[in-house]
């Protein structure tokens, strides 16, 4: 009896020790390639002392894509894009267009924010070229797999990193009093977080 009870115990084990199949390794019969119209781009910045999230989205985006492979990792690799920051919405018409002329009005070509996808490792880290306030930044995303083809990518940037401390002081200047929280301290928070969800096109012949 303590005999089959040690060799269960070891094949659970040895069943929960395998390596997880990692993003780089998943591969179909199928070919992915990337669908803009799936595509959304939302956004979370944060104000008050306690980090209250403000939430938008970009509702205008555009992206290229070299070619299509049967990874989705290798999909994504090399992937460019561009954000229309005049299609800002954060479901305040007056809070949008101080965004528009203020913050993003503040600031060097940034009609658009660009940028492509450099690379995926692993652990679906990936390496992903930034272009905003005309400075150039490598930063990194987190990308994990939803049903199907559905990928969410996930990073934090800071306004600061883009030398964007003017425009940012002007924004809050001018929404002040919106910035300020219980503890009568007014305070916006460089600090946005990037979330961009997409189901990739699927073809399997």
């Amino acid at each position: 009896m303590k005999l089959k009870l040690l060799l269960l115990a070891s094949l659970f084990i040895l069943a929960h020790c395998k390596n997880k199949t990692t993003l780089t390794e998943i591969t179909s019969g199928c070919n992915y390639s990337y669908n803009k119209a799936s595509t959304k781009i939302k956004w979370t910045a944060y104000k008050f002392t306690s980090k209250v999230g403000v939430k938008g989205k970009f509702t205008r985006h555009s992206a290229m894509l070299l070619s299509s492979s049967n990874s989705i990792a290798a999909t994504l690799v090399g992937l460019s894009f561009k954000i229309d920051t005049n299609s800002i919405d954060s479901g305040n018409d007056a809070r949008d267009t101080k965004l528009r002329k203020i913050f993003f009005g503040k600031m060097k070509d940034t009609h658009y924010i660009s940028g492509k996808i450099l690379g995926i490792d692993k652990r679906g880290d990936a390496n992903i070229e930034l272009k905003l306030n005309g400075i150039t930044k490598n930063t990194v995303a987190k990308i994990s797999l939803g049903d199907d083809s559905r990928v969410l990518l996930k990073t934090k940037v800071s306004v600061n990193d883009f030398q964007g401390q003017v425009a940012l002081a002007a924004l809050h200047k001018a929404c002040e009093a919106k910035h300020t929280g219980k503890d009568k301290k007014s305070i916006l928070w460089p600090n946005v977080d990037i979330l961009v969800a997409t189901t990739l096109t699927k073809n399997c012949k």
